[in-house]
């Protein structure tokens, strides 16, 4: 779901992702969609009404990780409540009130700083694979946003490869890894890391930077992607890479042949990729 500012010049944009069941009732709402049975947020409506109480306006207030908060304002005749919420709840009975919706100016600025500074974009890790030609791991990374769902491709050790690989499975060991070891640190002393990015790359090698956080200052700590990925895995925290980045050494999804056998190998994805692409990452 994307929100979009309604005053000001540069009509900032906000995305929540939401469920599916949300996500309809706000769609519903919105065509003013007449159900033969009220839905959940058209029963919530009618109690409320019932109540002689009304939705006002809505707030999404916080943002930590991933999650965002917010509060719904309801006012009957003598009192005015303010309600925790999530924002799709939210949402979806504001539209059927039309009531104001706002944004926390800080959630805004903390979201954009995290998602737009730099022209940065959001990518989630899509798989491992491994080059068949190298054997060397291969870690696919996938944008979270656009139609285009751009694809950016980088080869890491057999050790980070297994680090990330394990937290993606989440399975446990018994004595903590290098990875796990250094996020129990950061936790310990009271940091925390916001996200990491991607950020340059120089003759087929990428370098990225870790958003650490402690004692309300923010500090930018270089490392190896493969290393950023696992503990931002660890960690549930966003991964970014620059636009720039993902712009000049990326490619399209759509640039993977459409012939994929019924059950797919994720090799597949360096095998059906125009050798001019592949052959400029060398490990």
């Amino acid at each position: 779901m994307i929100l979009k500012e309604k005053t000001g010049d540069s009509k900032r944009k906000l995305l929540i992702q939401i469920g599916e069941t949300e996500a309809l009732a706000i769609k519903s709402g919105l065509a003013k969609t007449e159900h033969p049975r009220p839905r959940t947020h058209d029963l919530f409506k009618s109690i409320i009404d019932t109540l002689s109480t009304k939705v006002v306006a809505i707030y999404i207030n916080a943002v930590e990780k991933p999650t965002f908060y917010a509060k719904m304002k309801l006012k009957s005749e003598s009192q005015e409540f303010d309600i925790d919420s999530r924002p799709s709840d939210a949402l979806a009975i504001a539209i059927r009130y039309n009531a104001p919706i706002y944004v926390e100016e800080d959630v805004i600025e903390k979201t954009d700083s995290l998602k737009r500074r730099n022209n940065m974009v959001e990518v989630k890790i899509e798989f491992l694979t491994v080059d068949r030609n190298t054997g060397a791991p291969v870690v696919v990374l996938k944008e979270k946003e656009g139609e285009s769902k751009r694809i950016l491709l980088i080869w890491i050790g057999e050790s980070e490869a297994w680090a990330i690989e394990n937290r993606l499975k989440k399975i446990d060991l018994p004595r903590p890894m290098t990875h796990d070891l250094l996020k129990n640190v950061i936790d310990t002393i009271s940091g925390k890391i916001n996200s990491i990015c991607i950020n340059a790359v120089e003759k087929s090698t990428f370098f990225a930077q870790v958003k650490l956080e402690l004692d309300g200052q923010e500090y930018d700590i270089d490392s190896r992607p493969s290393d950023a990925l696992a503990l931002a895995i660890r960690c549930e925290v966003p991964i970014y890479v620059e636009e720039k980045v993902i712009e000049e050494n990326g490619f399209l999804e759509a640039e993977v042949k459409k012939e994929k056998p019924t059950q797919r190998d994720p090799k597949d994805v360096l095998e059906n990729l125009d050798e001019d692409i592949v052959k400029n990452y060398t490990v």
